[in-house]
């Protein structure tokens, strides 16, 4: 976006980051002889949003999220709606995934949500599961009068979020097309 993050000190600027797994805390806070003061909040899932607010001095909501397959998607409408709201005229939000230990991979498998030939094909009749990854990703949110007034590199326009749950189904972690079409 363009935006010098030093332009943000003391701002209301929102801060949301999905992550639904602990993988990384558990691993760091396994290691007893090794563990330090800061490890707790520098491992955690609710760090990370945190750690941004604090580094960039931002007094905004700040907050981790966690909803699964959705917490990225659930951060996007939690920053859209600070701003709609008046709460932060800028919401910083993304997503951040890594894999440090089987055991949700077998639990996973066992519970029939992993494509048994590791490829996701959503939306297509043939789709047997999903496959897992990494990566991370965190993006700007702020109005578009106020992106073109501040002369903003603007990639894209978000048009509106929803959120909403799938209710019962075949089993808790099978979608409900009906209800997401509904979203």
């Amino acid at each position: 976006a363009g935006i010098d993050p030093k332009s943000l000190m003391g701002s209301d600027t929102a801060v949301y980051v999905g992550c639904d797994s602990d993988d990384f805390s558990r691993l760091v806070l396994e290691d007893i002889p090794n563990i330090e003061a800061w490890m707790g909040i520098g491992s955690t899932p609710h760090g990370i949003p945190n750690r941004i607010s604090y580094h960039l001095d931002l007094m905004g909501p700040s907050a981790a999220v966690d909803a699964a397959c959705a917490s990225s998607g659930v951060a996007v409408h939690l920053g859209r709606q600070a701003i709609t709201s008046g709460e932060s005229t800028i919401a910083i939000f993304g997503g951040v995934n890594v894999l440090c230990s089987p055991a949700l991979f077998v639990m996973l498998s066992k519970a029939g949500a992993l494509s048994p030939d590791g490829v996701c094909l959503s939306f297509d009749d043939a789709a047997c599961g999903y496959a897992r990854g990494e990566g991370g990703a965190m993006l700007i949110l702020k109005r578009l009068s106020d992106a073109i007034v501040d002369n903003d590199n603007i990639l894209a326009v978000l048009k509106g979020s929803a959120v909403a749950q799938d209710g019962k189904t075949m089993g808790i972690m099978a979608p409900n097309s009906k209800a997401q079409e509904l979203v």
